[in-house]
């Protein structure tokens, strides 16, 4: 999946607990995120809303030099 604005803007629109679920699906199953409260999934929308185009390019040429080691 291409992290892009449009995708960005879709995660922002989704509700807390679905917001909630796709970032535990996205982090892995060893990942302990422990369980959500309101200010970690209010600073979450807010790096989530910040992300530049360039934040977002970078984001996906790290994805793919971590997928090129698997």
């Amino acid at each position: 999946m291409k992290l892009d604005r449009k995708t960005v803007d879709g995660f922002l629109r989704l509700p807390d607990d679905k917001l909630w679920q796709l970032l535990r699906l996205l982090a892995g199953p060893n990942t302990s995120l422990g369980e959500p409260n309101a200010e970690m999934l209010r600073k979450l929308r807010a790096v989530l809303a910040a992300l530049t185009e360039a934040d977002l390019e970078r984001i996906d040429a790290l994805r793919a030099v971590w997928k090129d080691t698997k």
